[in-house]
This record gives C-alpha cells, sequence and structure tokens, in this order.
C-alpha cells in the first residue's frame, strides 16, 4: 500500500474533521429525522438531495489538492460526502465515520461489454458498442456469470484508513448490494440502449419489460444536476405505495 506523504496526510485530517463536524451538527440530527420519518412512511418535510454522480470532474476533481494517488483515492471519497452539503446545502445525512465497502466485482452474465470514449482530456460520455444485436436469437451468448471480492485489498484500504484517520474518523465496514445492479442496466451495457429497449415495445417480444417491474416511489424530490440544466423530478405518484423507502438513500449495514 502506497504511503500517505506528510503534506496529503494534512489535507485528509482537515476533511476528516470537516465531515466530523457536520456529522455531529444539529443541522444533522434534523436530516436524520426527515429520512427516519420518510422511511417510517409519514409525510412530512420532503428530504432533498443533490445527484451529481455523474458530473464529479465539476464538483470534486477541481477541488483536490492531494498528490499522491492513494491519498488522492480518500479525498475524492471525502469530498463526495461533503458536497451536497458543503457546495448546495441539501439533506444528505452525514456520518462520523468513514465508510468502507468490500472490495467486490460481479459479471452476471459471462460476457464483457465495449464502450467507446471520446479522444480527448477528462472524457464523460461514451458510447455502447454492442456485442448483442438480437437479445431473443442470441441468447446463447449469455452463460454462466461470476462474483468475488478482494478480500486482502479491503483489509489494507482499512488499515491504512484507520491509521490516516481512525482518531477523527473510525473506518466502518458496510456493504450495499454486490456490484450487479439490476440485471436489465447490464444487459444495456452489452447491447446497447436502442437495441435493447425496441423490442421491449412490442407485444410479440420476449424481452424483459423494466417499466412494468413494481418499483416504488419517493416520497421525496430528487434534484438532477447537470451543467447549466438544473430539474427538479417530483416523484410522488399515485401507481405506486407510497409507503417506500427513498430510492435517494441506502442504509449501510453495520458491523
Amino acid at each position: 500500500m502506497e504511503t500517505i506523504q506528510p503534506k496529503d496526510r494534512e489535507i485528509l485530517r482537515e476533511l476528516a474533521r470537516k465531515q466530523r463536524d457536520y456529522a455531529h451538527s444539529p443541522e444533522n440530527d434534523v436530516i436524520m429525522k426527515k429520512w427516519l420519518a420518510l422511511g417510517a412512511g409519514r409525510r412530512e418535510t420532503p428530504t432533498v438531495r443533490l445527484l451529481f454522480s455523474n458530473f464529479p470532474h465539476e464538483v470534486i476533481t477541481p477541488r483536490m489538492r492531494c498528490e499522491g494517488q492513494a491519498a488522492r483515492e480518500i479525498e475524492a471519497t471525502l469530498l463526495g460526502r461533503l458536497v451536497g452539503r458543503e457546495l448546495f446545502d441539501d439533506d444528505t445525512p452525514i456520518a462520523p465515520t468513514y465508510d468502507i465497502s468490500w472490495d467486490t466485482y460481479a459479471n452476471p452474465f459471462g460476457i464483457e461489454s465495449h464502450i467507446t470514449r471520446p479522444n480527448m482530456e477528462n472524457p464523460q460520455g461514451y458510447h455502447i458498442d454492442p456485442v448483442i444485436e438480437d437479445l431473443e436469437t442470441e441468447m446463447d451468448k449469455l452463460k454462466g456469470g461470476s462474483f468475488g471480492v478482494d478480500r486482502a485489498k479491503t483489509q489494507a484500504r482499512f488499515a491504512l484508513v484507520g491509521e490516516l484517520l481512525g482518531d477523527i474518523l473510525p473506518p466502518r465496514m458496510v456493504m450495499g448490494s454486490i456490484n450487479a445492479g439490476n440485471m436489465t442496466n447490464h444487459l444495456v451495457m452489452l447491447m446497447g440502449m436502442e437495441a435493447f429497449t425496441a423490442p421491449c415495445m412490442t407485444a410479440r417480444s420476449r424481452c424483459i419489460r423494466p417499466w412494468t417491474w413494481p418499483v416504488p416511489c419517493m416520497s421525496s424530490i430528487m434534484i438532477s444536476w447537470k451543467p447549466r440544466n438544473c430539474c427538479c423530478l417530483p416523484a410522488a405518484s399515485a401507481r405506486w405505495p407510497r409507503r417506500a423507502l427513498p430510492l435517494t438513500m441506502s442504509f449501510p449495514r453495520r458491523t
């Protein structure tokens, strides 16, 4: 594991102290009460969160100061957890811990996708080069998948963070779903959106129809932030049950 240089160490500890202060602030307690009320299905003050995951190059990368690769990975994580509250004063709940997920991989269909990115600095967009054109006739290409975890890498990262920030933000192991996501997401990466959705619109197709799945709605409002375009998406809908956990928040499992 790469050694953290003294200059980078101080930058990271400064960010850790900032996260700790946000986590123990009265405002964070108010935000947590909002989320707990929402999770319990009570119709109270709606929560608002910034969705910036597609634009870290605008809200995270320009603010990074560390030089070492290992330090920059930790710095990006710390900045990412503070973006919503620090820059936009949204309802992101801040934990008093440095949460670490297991380093996992998943390939549910046993076939690799292929994408092409533009030849430019820091490209954000990409084009999916289909490896499957017609799911119905090429179903045999989908074979046994695989998944796994790199325990040694995860434990090394846990030890590094504990030594670096443990007296400020204790490291905590958390685990969401394995990095498989929805099965349709992986199919889209193999086929492209056009090839995937076109047969779904015909009654004769045996393709899965993603929009017919019973997806619970959000009682909150999710903001999707984009350059020169900010759209607020009220997610309340009469089609879905009102008592549903918000899709914009995950509750990590304690170890």
